[in-house]
């Protein structure tokens, strides 16, 4: 399944592969959604600022399921308090990677922020060029934990 608009791109699929989208590229090691957004009204060639997304399977930390399709969800798992007291139940998100090649224009000058799930820079993350594209590997292993969010920003 893929997306493709000017502001837009994505994909999603069971398995490992390369995928083409819109002049951008997506290879995932595995079972993946990644989609690309620019979140400043331009296309994503142009864009200044981009969030992407890669999710992989989440299940709720101690959820068990009638049977290993985990068809039939039994229980929903652990469920704990956040610092505010608030009842949260923890994600535990299946190992995956997924390489990202954009066709940006001055490729050179971005940076790019693994991101917590609300939003906050939890670390930036190595980008480069290759064959004058912008060039992120994601990984849901962050040093910070889990990680589905990335934000890449244009350096003026």
């Amino acid at each position: 399944f893929a997306v493709n608009t000017p502001r837009t791109i994505g994909i999603f699929t069971p398995g490992a592969g390369t995928f083409a989208v819109g002049g951008h590229e997506v290879r995932t090691s595995g079972g993946a959604t990644v989609f690309v957004s620019a979140l400043d009204g331009r296309d994503i060639a142009g864009s200044a600022r981009l969030l992407v997304t890669h999710l992989t399977d989440a299940l709720g930390k101690g959820a068990t399921y009638m049977d290993d399709a985990a068809h039939i969800l039994l229980s929903e798992g652990v469920v704990e308090q956040d610092a505010a007291g608030e009842k949260i139940s923890p994600i535990v998100l299946r190992k995956g990677t997924a390489e990202l090649v954009l066709k940006v224009d001055r490729p050179d000058r971005f940076a790019a922020y693994a991101l917590e799930s609300d939003g906050r820079r939890a670390a930036e993350v190595p980008v480069s060029v290759r064959d004058g594209h912008l060039v992120l590997n994601l990984s849901v292993e962050q040093p910070f934990g889990g990680c589905m969010l990335y934000e890449l920003v244009r350096l003026h």
